[in-house]
């Protein structure tokens, strides 16, 4: 009798188990159609937007009249249309000697002329002799010859576009290396580190171009360091669950449960797959994983400047960073002191040159350490300068060299910056001779 009571109540329980498990189960499921269907409006939210946006540009871009030369007001897309292609067919047309949308009297009316001292005329995909008929005809001096003389400028653009992939694209997206490798090549090949006849063996490599000034580099963003710090981001914020709807999307499908320092998914989507990478990130940074629960604010700089580790400064940083002289000068002479030249030397273990020998002594195979200052043309002139500046001594060796400026050419007076200057000076016209 007590074990059939007994064996009713189990049942009764049983029964009431299951359906407290269908109760909770239809809740689960409810607040996962919940969950799509906010999904989904704000996905239509967007597309409204978006197509407004859109509807709103093109109403913008087009031109519904134009008031031709003579005064007339044109309504209709063909009117306007032949009135377009009239003006520029007279602009670029090869009978037309004049541009008609430049008043040739602007300059006697404003009184402002063209300083050709400080205005330069650049070329894409013209000749030399076309080149030379504009430039007689704006009578101005033949163009420079020397890509180091717009070095300063171009390193300055090159800043700017990898600080504008920086802050807005690799903050969005999980870069590609194949895209971030292309960003670098197109980067380098700009500032003329890559010669056309040595695509393969550029004059720096792009990670030495991202190391501090004071390590001998230019102190360029290395994009795919960043990225990663930013892959950091995301994943911090999937550690701490950020109120955010993708990260509430990625626990619900994909961790779950788990944690996400242990999750492994090698079947969900490729930059899912990133994201939960940033754990090996985290350790190439020095971080433990206490150490990123513990956070409460995240620093892209701060993650990515423990990604790229502590540098050694190079004894010649001052001679470089705290030269006044003409940028192509510095050019040559950073390019030296990293003793990557193209010398005959280094030419022939690329199978590009047979003859070893100094283009200007003759005598000895050419390389950074004959160029400076063991070649006797450069020797020569090396002490010719030296003593113009009252320094008396013997001409050293380029390593030489190089620790007695750091050595005793220290501060900011006129005697150290006159002879960083002039030692530029010096490298770069025994280079140019060389190459002359």
């Amino acid at each position: 009798m007590g074990s059939a009571m007994l064996q009713q109540q189990m049942i009764e329980q049983e029964k009431e188990l299951k359906g407290l498990a269908e109760k909770w189960g239809k809740i689960e499921e409810s607040i996962r159609q919940k969950s799509r269907v906010q999904w989904l409006n704000l996905g239509v939210v967007n597309t409204s937007y978006f197509f407004a946006s859109m509807k709103n540009r093109n109403s913008m871009n087009h031109i519904r009249n134009l008031q031709e030369a003579a005064g007339c007001l044109l309504k209709t897309d063909q009117e306007i249309q032949a009135e377009v292609l009239g003006f520029y067919k007279n602009l670029l047309g090869s009978n037309n000697n004049q541009l008609p949308a430049i008043d040739p009297n602007f300059s006697q009316v404003s009184s402002l002329m063209v300083n050709k001292s400080k205005s330069s005329v650049f070329f894409g995909g013209v000749d030399d002799v076309v080149q030379k008929q504009i430039l007689d005809y704006l009578e101005f001096g033949c163009p420079s010859k020397h890509q180091e003389d717009h070095y300063y400028a171009m390193l300055q653009l090159v800043k700017s576009v990898l600080f504008a992939i920086q802050t807005f694209w690799a903050q969005i997206f999980v870069l590609p290396k194949k895209i971030i490798q292309l960003i670098e090549d197109t980067c380098r090949t700009f500032l003329g580190l890559v010669k056309q006849r040595f695509p393969k063996n550029p004059l720096l490599a792009w990670h030495k171009l991202c190391w501090p000034e004071t390590a001998g580099g230019l102190n360029l963003v290395d994009i795919g360091l960043w990225n990663k710090a930013v892959i950091c981001k995301h994943y911090w914020n999937l550690c701490k669950k950020k109120d955010r709807l993708w990260i509430q999307w990625v626990h619900v499908y994909y961790i779950k449960k788990d944690s996400v320092w242990e999750v492994d998914k090698p079947t969900v989507s490729w930059i899912i797959r990133k994201i939960l990478k940033g754990q090996r990130h985290f350790d190439e940074a020095g971080y433990s994983q206490q150490e990123v629960m513990d956070m409460d604010n995240f620093s892209i700089k701060k993650l990515y400047q423990g990604l790229r580790g502590d540098f050694t400064k190079v004894p010649w940083r001052r001679l470089v960073c705290n030269n006044i002289g003409l940028p192509k000068w510095t050019f040559t002479l950073r390019l030296t002191a990293h003793r990557k030249l193209y010398a005959r030397t280094r030419l022939a273990k690329w199978g590009v040159v047979d003859d070893k020998e100094c283009m200007l002594c003759n005598t000895n195979d050419e390389d950074v350490e004959h160029l400076s200052f063991k070649c006797s043309y450069s020797k020569t002139l090396w002490t010719k300068l030296l003593g113009w500046q009252g320094i008396s001594r013997q001409v050293l060796g380029w390593n030489a060299e190089l620790e007695w400026a750091a050595r005793f050419m220290t501060g900011k007076n006129a005697k150290t910056l006159l002879y960083r200057m002039v030692m530029a000076s010096c490298v770069y016209y025994v280079w140019q001779k060389r190459n002359n």
